[in-house]
């Protein structure tokens, strides 16, 4: 249940409200105690381990989900690099065969193109089709080398291609599954929800304008976890993988 939240489309809404919540209690408190007039609040010993504590987890959070990105991507440029090769070298087989593979390969660039544009259960449902394709092919080539001794070097090569490309796309289609583990991302909204009522507890810090601090605090910090979050979810956020690449080899073979 916590990470269909964590994926939910209005998670950066309900995270923002409660930050803003949590800012808010902290100043009627602080102005309920009295706490906005004691100078001395600002060398509390809290909040400090607190900020320090929060700005490493955010620090590494951040970093983890942008690995997995840059993963995914360079997964991406590979298995497309590999279908691309494939149609390369099939140039150099008989016309039959050639054939065979400028279908495949056609295909394969399709499903990815469509699967890019679909997530949740129509997004798995198409990664089943992709692996399907594979297989069917794979299966077509064991004919084929077996069929005589004239198509059995072509096939193989065009075999051992194929099994590449499927290593390549399972890959692309379990990174697509990866997430910032659930504990961490738990820790990290936490951590600023309770670093946003420190501030509104301590706004004296901040004078007159005791109100900059939180508000830069809640706009850098949102701003931050929804990147996170935008990351984590490859198929529905606004950083997507470069799935373009796809249809660039696509329109490339459509003019050979």
């Amino acid at each position: 249940m916590a990470t269909e939240l964590l994926d939910s489309k209005w998670f950066p809404l309900i995270y923002l409200a409660i930050l803003i919540i949590s800012i808010v209690i902290g100043i009627a408190l602080s102005v309920k105690l009295g706490l906005h007039q004691q100078v001395d609040w600002r060398s509390a010993p809290l909040f400090a381990p607190i900020l320090s504590f929060f700005s490493l987890l955010l620090a590494f959070t951040l970093s983890l989900s942008a690995s997995s990105n840059k993963e995914r991507a360079n997964l991406i440029h590979q298995h497309a690099d590999a279908l691309s090769d494939l149609n390369q070298k099939s140039f150099l087989l008989n016309d039959t065969l050639r054939a065979s593979v400028k279908e495949y390969v056609i295909n394969c660039f399709t499903l990815k193109m469509q699967a890019s544009k679909l997530h949740g259960a129509a997004r798995q449902a198409m990664d089943v089709k992709s692996f399907w394709v594979n297989e069917k092919f794979l299966k077509k080539m064991v004919v084929f080398r077996k069929s005589g001794v004239r198509f059995q070097e072509e096939a193989s090569i065009v075999a051992d291609n194929v099994n590449k490309i499927m290593a390549l796309d399972n890959q692309l289609h379990y990174s697509n599954q990866d997430r910032t583990p659930v504990i961490v991302m738990i820790l990290l909204l936490l951590c600023s929800w309770a670093i946003g009522f420190l501030l509104g507890l301590g706004h004296a810090i901040f004078r007159k304008y005791y109100f900059m601090g939180p508000a830069i605090f809640m706009t850098l910090t949102s701003l931050t976890v929804m990147a996170i979050q935008d990351m984590d979810n490859p198929h529905t956020g606004i950083i997507k993988p470069p799935y373009d690449i796809y249809g660039t080899m696509l329109r490339n073979i459509d003019e050979e």
